[in-house]
């Protein structure tokens, strides 16, 4: 992930004290209140760009942050309101000719970037059950997925379970970006630039008040006080990073 950053605000938000953000916010970490408990209580405007499973899980984790879940560990991040905005990622599926065709129940489809994926880790695992149970995917059974070649013709692979998208791995991720909005409302806000490509985020900024970022429409989001873009494309990340000026160049990784 990248991370865009507000000039001397401390990326270890647990141990971030309290300050006055320029605009008249207020946000705490692990510092004192003030006699203002009311605005003592606003946590910091956190941006998640990204669409696929490293976005969801980091948008997953920094709402159960801000609710409170990991206790002390997290209080850096108490109240935090999170807005994720999603586009179209490897998790795509799509009908027809047309790149921007939603799949259609009962219709063909293909995924054309992801065809499946793995949980190793036991937290991981433990999320996908949940999305199984709730009728988001289904494990593939042992010997669908393998390799084709011209001797030896279709062999299967062995090891984890294979999980795919029920009705396609593009309706798969909808699900489960709703289920985290519903489950977290309140919290965190979506902005989908999908199918609607005009709210599809393609621009960083610093102001004064913080991060601005910039939709394909011409539209603003903002300001935030850090900014993850969960997403690996340098064909993405490059132009994202690099229209933030000299603050966007310097968190190049």
């Amino acid at each position: 992930c990248h991370f865009a950053q507000v000039p001397q605000l401390p990326l270890r938000v647990t141990t971030a004290p309290a300050r006055l953000m320029s605009g008249g916010r207020r946000w705490t970490g692990k510092g004192a209140r003030t006699d203002a408990e009311s605005l003592m209580a606003d946590g910091p405007q956190i941006a998640v760009i990204g669409t696929g499973m490293a976005a969801v899980m980091c948008a997953r984790s920094l709402a159960k942050m801000a609710r409170g879940d990991y206790g002390e560990n997290g209080r850096g991040l108490r109240n935090a309101r999170i807005t994720w905005c999603t586009s179209r990622g490897k998790l795509a599926t799509q009908m027809g000719p047309k790149n921007q065709t939603i799949p259609q129940p009962g219709k063909p489809f293909f995924d054309y970037g992801c065809q499946y994926f793995t949980a190793s880790d036991p937290w991981f695992q433990q999320q996908v059950e949940h999305w199984q149970k709730s009728g988001y995917l289904t494990a593939l059974g042992q010997g669908e997925v393998g390799m084709l070649s011209k001797e030896n013709g279709f062999t299967p692979i062995g090891g984890e379970k294979c999980w795919v998208g029920n009705g396609g791995m593009g309706p798969m991720l909808d699900s489960i970006i709703d289920d985290v909005v519903k489950e977290f409302s309140g919290t965190v806000n979506h902005i989908s630039g999908f199918p609607d490509s005009k709210m599809s985020v393609k621009r960083l900024e610093k102001t004064a008040d913080g991060w601005e970022l910039g939709t394909q429409g011409g539209g603003k989001l903002g300001p935030f006080d850090f900014v993850i873009g969960a997403f690996a494309q340098h064909v993405l990340t490059d132009p994202f990073l690099l229209s933030g000026g000299g603050g966007g160049e310097k968190k190049f990784c």
